[in-house]
């Protein structure tokens, strides 16, 4: 039993640390606002537009789907940023394409504009309060070094922790042979 927890502690990390670095890459390197994993993205709040649903620095996990109703709360992408907010109603544009009309839950008024289809991200699934202060000190310089400084560290730990377990386990075998 010790083995398999060990064992699924260890691959549970390997996959974090793949996560990280996947992150990473698209993040920085391709230069990709939305990072999407297995149809899932998620986003930090920055304003208090949906208190009391969703607040300042909750990270909202967001599923990509087509089936949009009222009262889902969505992300989509407005200029350079993601918006999330809810939807309180739907019509067709002038070329028959479904358009969203969305407003903050603490907002008084709904979103200047119509959201149409292709602008949307996809709909909230959950949230995790206040975690985004995590998010946002680890996605900023310092925290990104320390991020990479930390991944180094577990990837080091993680192969000389594999390499003695490999050589304990010859060992035994070895000891075993000579009896």
């Amino acid at each position: 039993m010790k083995k398999f927890l060990n064992a699924l502690w260890y691959g549970f990390i390997i996959l974090f640390i793949i996560c990280v670095c996947y992150i990473m890459y698209s993040r920085f390197f391709l230069k990709k606002p939305n990072i999407n994993i297995f149809g899932y993205s998620m986003y930090m709040i920055l304003t208090g537009s949906m208190e009391t649903e969703i607040y300042p620095y909750d990270l909202v996990l967001v599923k990509d789907t087509d089936d949009i109703e009222n009262g889902d709360i969505v992300a989509y992408r407005e200029d350079d940023a993601v918006i999330v907010h809810r939807v309180i109603g739907s019509q067709k544009d002038s070329n028959g394409e479904e358009c969203y009309e969305t407003k903050g839950d603490n907002n008084n008024a709904s979103d200047e504009f119509l959201i149409s289809r292709d602008r949307i991200i996809g709909k909230k699934v959950g949230k995790i309060p206040k975690v985004g202060k995590v998010v946002y000190a680890v996605f900023h310089a310092p925290g990104l070094v320390l991020l990479v400084i930390i991944t180094i560290i577990v990837v080091v730990i993680l192969v000389r922790y594999l390499r003695r377990t490999k050589f304990n386990k010859k060992k035994n075998e070895d000891d075993n042979k000579k009896e």
